[in-house]
């Protein structure tokens, strides 16, 4: 992202992103085709608007419950029920998962470069099954029927 798509977010979301996430979103170090880029920490601002304003679709369904929770703007996602978010306004927040099934909210990281740590841990894990697929024999049409 660049610092005019950083402050585009903060204005839509009237919110000061942390300066660690500014930081890391301005060196984003993931490319752009990757699970990472596409769920884990998105590098798009109108991805992270969305997120963030389009949620009552998966908010909790107990009433009372805010999403996202007061205080927190959400960064990405597993790509099913766990949310990551950080603490606005804070210097060096901690990555929280918010459990969309359970409603609960948890510490996730100590910081984003722990995070990103875990980001590259889940893109390597994700290239050696690819691998392992690519590497598996595949069975031939008349074998599907022995």
């Amino acid at each position: 992202m660049t610092p005019q798509e950083l402050a585009r977010v903060e204005a839509a979301l009237a919110i000061r992103l942390p300066e660690s996430y500014r930081a890391l979103m301005l060196a984003y170090p993931f490319p752009a085709d990757s699970f990472t880029a596409e769920c884990l920490l998105p590098d798009d601002a109108d991805q992270l608007i969305e997120m963030n304003r389009g949620v009552e679709s998966r908010a909790p369904g107990r009433r009372g419950d805010e999403w996202p929770p007061r205080g927190y703007v959400m960064i990405g996602s597993d790509g099913g029920e766990e949310c990551y978010l950080l603490a606005p306004g804070r210097t060096d927040s901690p990555v929280y998962v918010y459990d969309v099934e359970r409603g609960e909210l948890r510490e996730h990281a100590a910081g984003l470069e722990q995070f990103v740590a875990q980001c590259r841990a889940t893109e390597d894990e994700i290239r050696r099954d690819e691998a392992a697929i690519a590497r598996k024999p595949r069975a031939r049409w008349w074998q599907f029927w022995r």
